[in-house]
């Protein structure tokens, strides 16, 4: 949630796809009060086929991210074709980290914070056409 800021640019980018129909989003901010929300999060993991990954210091040092959410997502691209698309939002440990180094970051590890905003738009955007040429291949 450190990151919500970018999660919000992300969200506009995406919007166009959504709103045709073509990608149905899911966001932990979607759950309720009273929602079982570990059940949510393994659903909606175990139903995905792309995955926007917004890296960052932060994103790295959540132990519930680096033991629940990201192996069932890294092993899904592994044996099931999932796409996962990691974003570089700062300068963190993603390259040194060896399984998630070996999907390639759409800003090529070059991190948002250091990028103006009309640089950060056009990687916005860039996201926005990975995940529609991946949505082509399914």
């Amino acid at each position: 949630h450190v990151d919500e800021r970018h999660l919000h640019r992300l969200l506009v980018h995406l919007k166009p796809l959504e709103r045709k129909g073509h990608l149905d989003i899911w966001v932990d901010t979607k759950l309720d009060a009273g929602d079982v929300w570990r059940e949510e999060l393994s659903k909606a993991v175990s139903e995905a086929t792309i995955a926007v990954l917004l890296v960052s210091a932060d994103f790295l040092a959540s132990d519930f991210i680096v033991d629940n959410e990201l192996p069932p997502l890294l092993e899904k691209a592994k044996e099931k074709g999932a796409r996962v698309v990691p974003v570089v939002l700062s300068a963190c440990a993603y390259l040194r980290d060896e399984k998630l180094s070996s999907f390639q970051a759409v800003n090529r590890a070059k991190p948002l914070a250091s990028l103006t905003e009309a640089e950060q738009e056009a990687v916005w955007d860039e996201v926005a056409q990975e995940v529609e040429k991946a949505l082509g291949r399914r």
